[in-house]
């Protein structure tokens, strides 16, 4: 069950980093807007010319880094998101329970008021629900390890 929540948690985990990502592509994206390159006869030699190109390449090379790690959080996040969806379809009260565990982020006390249930109550159905993400994640796992095989052609 550990694992389930650190496989559950890596949501929370996911869109912390999305956030902070997406901060700091906007910031390099208005740095590079605000950057103009005219350049007069008088004023600086070729040399300037090639450091602020230099910059701009270096600004643009890390724009592609943080893009790159969005995208793999996104991925991260639709993951968890789907096998919460996927603990929903086979029992609502478990899949209710982790949605507002783990997508929601809520404490405990509160999904339990929400379900209207006790504290002890909500603690059970956790556990069942993480089990049955668990269930979910294994078949996954097993789906993926096995070899691809092409159909055959037929003659």
């Amino acid at each position: 069950m550990k694992n389930t929540k650190k496989y559950l948690n890596r949501y929370r985990i996911a869109c912390d980093e999305l956030d902070s990502l997406s901060e700091e592509h906007d910031r390099i994206i208005s740095n590079l807007m605000s950057i103009t390159a005219s350049y007069d006869a008088s004023g600086g030699g070729s040399g300037s010319k090639d450091k602020v190109g230099d910059g701009v390449a270096m600004l643009i090379d890390h724009c592609k880094e943080i893009d790159d790690e969005i995208k793999c959080y996104i991925a991260i996040r639709d993951d968890v998101r789907s096998v919460v969806r996927e603990v929903m379809h086979e029992n609502i009260v478990l899949g209710q329970c982790l949605h507002y565990r783990y997508i929601m982020r809520w404490d405990p006390a509160v999904v339990a008021l929400q379900m209207n249930y006790t504290d002890r109550q909500e603690r059970n159905i956790h556990r069942k629900a993480l089990e049955c993400a668990q269930r979910v994640i294994d078949r996954r796992e097993l789906a993926e390890s096995f070899p691809q095989i092409s159909a055959a052609p037929v003659i």
